[in-house]
């Protein structure tokens, strides 16, 4: 299905531990197949059985699946030299036969977030964390072109977007002189309108990602992150939470308070479930990455009617960092950023396969027609904080 995988990186590399090991080598089935398809390595029913002298110890804070220590495994030592690993036969259909990882631009070693196709114009905009202007990246030419441009007012640090009928709706965590807020963002016109800014007087914390339904009603989320990773100066006020907001009436209403740190949000292609992700492995300020947080995807089933959540159930905890960017494919299937690189998750919460990276990938977009292409945004994390307690 997806012809090409596209990325906008720079050269921040996080430090990968490796783990030795004396034991015994063990005769294996072969978990490993390299080059099972042009430039993929396959794992053999998951590997779920590995020689007992495996490790991985920091818990996925910094290391990949290929970091593991399986050296008596035949091929895993060479697991980080593929950009796509497959997990399940349905992966290798999904990035098709001839499936590329192409380097474009390099950016400031920050933070990039908010990632938006807009198809009229095919531009992507995205932003650099703590930033009034936006980045716009151009796809209508032969050759991408990517530059800076600035909205009217300006908008500060948007994290998270969506388009919807002509409009990019953002989420901006505050900070810079500006409060907590939703905000609408017309291309055409350029110009930027606030449409949400407190709740009864209450300021939110820092909005992170939003999606938009059909009825042009708001789904969101509403971390702490703006405070944790100091870009915004105010304490939290409010629950770390999932909202829901009626364009129409102007009424806002708390859905989930039950997350640590709510953060990626995206629906299903028919409306019929809502994903969030609860990135609090990630807590405390400074930011600190402690292995027993969450970092774990939920379903939801959404009433678009009520603007209301039910039957909440864990569909996925992920092995590296925490599962930030989310979007869905045209056929369902989840794409999060998760640490060095991208998981893609069947509906059911099966890993189908993974996009490796050598840099952390904070949010992703598909592109192009019939949306083929995706493009991977870095992140770099404030502080490389680890309590494994």
């Amino acid at each position: 299905m997806w012809s090409s995988i596209l990325v906008i990186p720079h050269f921040y590399i996080i430090a990968i531990s490796l783990y030795a090991s004396g034991t015994q080598a063990r005769e294996e089935e072969d978990i490993v197949t390299l080059d099972c398809a042009p430039g993929v390595a396959c794992i053999s029913h998951y590997g779920a059985v590995l020689p007992v002298s495996f490790n991985r110890t920091d818990g996925g804070a910094s290391s990949t699946y290929g970091d593991t220590n399986a050296t008596n495994v035949p091929g895993f030592n060479k697991l980080n030299n593929y950009h796509f690993i497959s997990f399940d036969d349905a992966f290798l259909p999904l990035i098709g036969e001839n499936a590329t990882y192409e380097f474009f631009f390099s950016v400031k070693e920050v933070t990039h977030e908010g990632p938006v196709w807009i198809p009229d114009k095919k531009w992507i905009i995205f932003t650099e964390i703590s930033q009034y202007w936006q980045y716009r990246l151009d796809l209508s030419g032969e050759t991408p072109v990517l530059s800076k441009f600035n909205v009217s007012p300006p908008i500060w640090s948007p994290a998270g977007g969506s388009y919807h009928n002509g409009l990019v709706y953002f989420t901006c965590p505050g900070g810079g002189g500006q409060k907590a807020s939703l905000v609408t963002y017309n291309p055409r016109t350029n110009e930027a309108k606030t449409i949400l800014n407190n709740y009864r007087g209450v300021s939110f914390n820092s909005p992170d990602d939003i999606i938009v339904d059909p009825n042009g009603n708001i789904w969101w989320t509403d971390p702490w992150f703006g405070y944790l990773g100091e870009f915004n100066p105010s304490l939290p006020q409010l629950t770390a939470g999932v909202w829901f907001f009626n364009s129409t009436s102007g009424s806002s209403k708390l859905l989930d308070g039950t997350l640590s740190e709510p953060n990626g949000i995206v629906s299903s292609p028919d409306w019929s479930t809502i994903y969030v992700s609860d990135t609090g492995v990630n807590s405390g300020r400074p930011l600190t990455y402690h292995p027993t947080g969450p970092r774990t995807l939920y379903a939801y089933t959404p009433d678009l009617e009520t603007g209301s959540l039910t039957n909440k159930r864990t569909l996925f905890i992920n092995d590296q960092r925490d599962p930030d960017g989310l979007k869905v494919d045209t056929l369902g299937n989840l794409w999060t950023a998760s640490g060095k690189g991208v998981d893609v998750i069947d509906p059911l919460g099966n890993l189908l396969g993974k996009v490796q990276t050598n840099f952390t990938v904070t949010n992703l977009v598909f592109t192009g027609e019939g949306l083929q292409d995706l493009w991977m945004f870095v992140s770099i994390y404030f502080r490389p904080a680890m309590n494994l307690i």
